[in-house]
């Protein structure tokens, strides 16, 4: 399967904004909710997708990048909606744009959200790098590639919390500066 998804200068989704543009609002007042209303208990025993490709291209930044991710593999075993005796499900997720990979696996539990497993980086190129971390980093980065390999625990219950453990980073021929520098 292919998709297109568009990070927009707003920060909205192509395809969020595709739905809503196709599926208006109807003229009838909504239906009030209370404020501790829950999603629908759904649950799937296995949600699998097998050589994907997603063309993400990111207009959020001054300059618009596209990033072709494929293949991408993504299995989730017993995904609920609800608490299911807190049990989370199980997921693996590998993908590629390149040379560079993502493999992650571990267990999700969505209420409240809460994963944990391990997440492998590799050979993640200076442009990559550059385009995501460039609105928080004031460095020009020339050359370089990052791998990272940790085990990690989030959560959303209660205050956000992430922790990484029995971590690795390594950086190769890395080479920045200040965007002033005469050199790197």
């Amino acid at each position: 399967p292919f998709v297109r998804v568009d990070l927009l200068k707003d920060y909205g989704v192509n395809l969020v904004r595709d739905w809503t543009h196709n599926h208006p609002a109807k003229d009838e007042p909504p239906e009030e909710q209370s404020a501790s209303s829950e999603p629908p208990n759904l649950y799937f025993n296995e949600i699998q997708l097998n050589d994907g490709n997603v063309r993400f291209r990111d207009y959020s930044q001054g300059e618009p990048e596209t990033f072709d991710i494929q293949p991408l593999n993504v299995t989730l075993n017993d995904l609920a909606t609800f608490s299911d005796d807190g049990n989370p499900s199980d997921y693996t997720l590998s993908a590629a744009i390149g040379e560079q990979q993502i493999d992650w696996d571990g267990n999700i539990g969505l209420m409240p959200f809460h994963s944990n497993g391990h997440i492998r980086l590799s050979d993640i190129s200076h442009t990559t790098l550059v385009h995501f971390a460039s609105p928080y980093a004031p460095y020009v980065v020339n050359q370089g590639t990052l791998s990272l390999d940790t085990d990690y625990a989030i959560s959303s219950a209660g205050e956000f919390a992430l922790v990484t453990q029995n971590g690795e980073l390594r950086i190769d021929n890395l080479s920045a500066g200040l965007p002033d520098a005469d050199a790197p």
